[in-house]
Order: structure tokens, then C-alpha cells, then sequence
């Protein structure tokens, strides 16, 4: 196909931009958007996971139409959902977030680090999406439920935009 045109959406920690690259090297950035950053505790930093997802929706409309999409996001930040409603338990917990830091100090305790790092090669940290998780699961209303009905989607900010498709192949961005 001749002038081909590809999206490279960067979700990243304080905005949302999407730039858009031609087949003969040319890009353009057509849209950029902040989103807000919440603090309602000391240690935690959470985003609300709708505000990005229309963010991202937002900037894709400003593109034109686009052959391929590619996606960077914030790796070790979660999101918990219903997927019956697609509507998050909670705001997002982002990847700077330290809410877990006396689970990873007590697991540290019990000398459970390198049982961690042979299984999953990484150290105990509350950078990664693990700890996290697990507060969730004890912490947040209803996660348990929806996971006993089995409709409960925990996972990476990825996964939360691909349960909520911001593309289709005959879209017209």
C-alpha cells in the first residue's frame, strides 16, 4: 500500500500524545493532552483510568485516518474493573505509587526476596504490578466479589484499553 500512515499513542505518566508517522519518513504530532495526577494519601499516586481512556480517544480522533497503531504505556500501573460494565473498581494505581512499601518490607522480613527473584526475575519492589495488585484484592470494595462471579479484569493499563477497543479496522481517525 502506498502512504501508509501509523499511530504511535505514548500514555505516559502526566499526558497522552499521539504522533503520527507516513510511510516516507514524515510525522506530524496532532494531538497532546495532560491528565490530572491524584494524591490522596502521602506514598499514593492513582489516575483516573476513564480520563486516560477518553484521552486516548481524544488524541486518536485528531489523527485521520491510520493504517496501524502502536501503544506505549505505563507498564507497572494497574487497573481493576468490572467486565460487565467495563467500569474500574478504583482509580488507577500508577507505577510510582508506594502505598505497598510495608508488604514488600515484611516480605523482605521473611527472607522471601530471592524466591522472588529466581521465580519472577525481578526484586521486591512497589514499582511492579504484583504488590499492587494484592492491595487491591484486599483493600478495594467488590474486587473479591467480581472475582468469585469470575468478571472481575485486574491487569496493566494495556489491558484496560484493549477491553475498551479505542479502534476498530474501519475507523476513521
Amino acid at each position: 500500500m502506498l502512504n501508509q500512515r501509523y499511530a504511535a499513542i505514548d500514555q505516559g505518566t502526566t499526558g497522552t500524545r499521539v504522533v503520527v508517522f507516513s510511510e516516507d519518513g514524515k510525522h506530524f504530532s496532532p494531538a497532546a493532552v495532560a491528565h490530572k495526577q491524584l494524591t490522596p494519601n502521602p506514598g499514593w499516586v492513582e489516575h483516573d483510568a476513564m480520563e486516560i481512556l477518553r484521552n486516548i480517544r481524544n488524541c486518536l480522533n485528531h489523527c485521520g485516518v491510520v493504517d496501524a497503531i502502536g501503544l506505549a504505556h505505563q507498564g507497572e500501573s494497574i487497573v481493576a474493573w468490572d467486565a460487565q460494565t467495563g467500569l474500574p473498581l478504583c482509580n488507577a494505581i500508577i507505577w510510582q505509587d508506594q502505598r505497598t512499601e510495608s508488604v514488600i518490607q515484611q516480605l523482605r522480613a521473611e527472607g522471601v526476596e530471592e524466591f522472588v527473584r529466581a521465580r519472577a526475575g525481578l526484586p521486591l519492589d512497589t514499582y511492579f504490578s504484583a504488590s499492587k495488585m494484592g492491595w487491591v484484592m484486599n483493600n478495594v470494595a467488590g474486587a473479591r466479589e467480581l472475582l468469585r462471579r469470575g468478571s472481575l479484569r485486574l491487569g496493566t493499563m494495556d489491558a484496560f484499553f484493549m477491553f475498551h477497543p479505542v479502534w476498530h479496522s474501519r475507523d476513521r481517525f
